[in-house]
């Protein structure tokens, strides 16, 4: 934790100092001063040591068992949402929208609150758990609004400066098709578009040649095994009989592709067996000799590119993945015209926003 915000956090948690007789003294004058401290500063926006301070012990009241490297974490990222705030903020400021329906709009969301906490006590209440006034309130809903309306702009989900939308957020058909495509040849991007891949239900005997006296006693088990099994054995009872793993009678469900990654020996009976299909002995890793037997495959389930659900889900995609690029841009070039102290919070900023 940095030097300031340890002295800062003691200087909040002190009470006032007994007086004679029990009665508490009232807190001398220079216990606030450093409360109105400059703790950071964008262009003509300040941040005072109270605020952050502030911001710090609400974060610690939700995170009670923090350690010290999660503190430093915590307060490295507070001052970089707080820089971006502020120059967002600003941003905002700088489109030049009309006071009178900034304040109507800011007091359009306080009557919301107000509503949401039924009443003025309600509102006090929740005023008083997040340690703010009614002035610091209006001061962050009109904030928030600024920031919202100028990062629509950027994004072309609303209109900027002369009420003119200036980003195309418009995916053409021909892009959607790609990002399909692109999607079905991954997990990710199957699972993303609602679909699920092959999964394969099986049962294995598996040798270990540890418990059965080595490499070459559990290959030969395996062999013997096998022919067992082609003379119609039951495999449920070899399996009980000699597996390493019986439990569940050696069954389980497994994706295919990751089951061929996990274990590759496996791969080439997983691609061409058939329901009640049993292998020849595998053998693997650390000499372990499997048998298995393939109960059931479930086919891969793609959707359609002519699903409207697909098509929504991909244009959405893409649109937040443009929006994301866009704002990092505007962000860095509002960054770099700005001053920002002290100075290490400004390379913090950009180097985030490089990232």
């Amino acid at each position: 934790m940095s030097a300031f915000l340890a002295s800062l956090l003691c200087l909040m948690a002190q009470d006032p100092a007994p007086a004679p007789g029990g009665r508490p003294q009232s807190a001398p004058v220079e216990r606030r001063l450093p409360f109105d401290g400059v703790a950071l500063t964008v262009n003509q926006s300040v941040l005072t040591r109270r605020g952050l301070g502030r911001d710090m012990l609400r974060w610690r009241r939700d995170n009670p068992d923090a350690g010290e490297a999660q503190m430093r974490a915590a307060e490295a990222e507070l001052l970089r949402s707080r820089v971006n705030e502020l120059v967002r903020v600003q941003a905002g400021e700088d489109m030049g929208l009309p006071d009178e329906a900034v304040q109507a709009r800011v007091r359009d969301a306080l009557d919301r609150i107000q509503k949401r906490q039924n009443g003025w006590v309600g509102m006090s209440r929740f005023l008083q758990s997040r340690d703010m006034t009614t002035s610091e309130i209006k001061v962050a809903l009109r904030g928030q609004m600024l920031g919202e309306l100028w990062e629509d702009s950027i994004t072309g989900k609303g209109p900027a400066q002369g009420q003119r939308v200036v980003a195309d957020r418009h995916v053409r058909p021909g892009r959607i098709k790609l990002l399909y495509e692109r999607a079905l040849e991954t997990e990710e991007g199957l699972a993303l578009l609602g679909g699920a891949p092959e999964r394969v239900k099986l049962q294995q005997i598996v040798l270990d040649p540890s418990r059965v006296g080595g490499i070459e006693a559990a290959r030969k088990l395996g062999d013997e095994l096998a022919a067992k099994l082609a003379a119609g054995a039951d495999f449920g009872a070899l399996v009980a009989e000699h597996s390493a793993v019986a439990s569940n009678q050696g069954i389980g469900e497994y994706e295919t592709a990751r089951l061929a990654r996990v274990e590759p020996t496996l791969a080439p009976f997983l691609a061409g067996a058939r329901t009640d299909e049993t292998s020849a002995p595998i053998p693997g890793p650390r000499g372990v000799v499997r048998l298995v037997k393939l109960l059931e495959r479930v086919e891969r389930r793609s959707p359609t590119f002519a699903s409207l659900s697909t098509q929504d889900t991909l244009r959405k995609r893409e649109q937040e993945r443009l929006d994301g690029q866009r704002l990092a841009r505007a962000y860095k070039g509002r960054m770099s015209g700005s001053w920002i102290w002290p100075s290490e919070f400004r390379e913090v900023a950009l180097g985030e926003q490089r990232d």
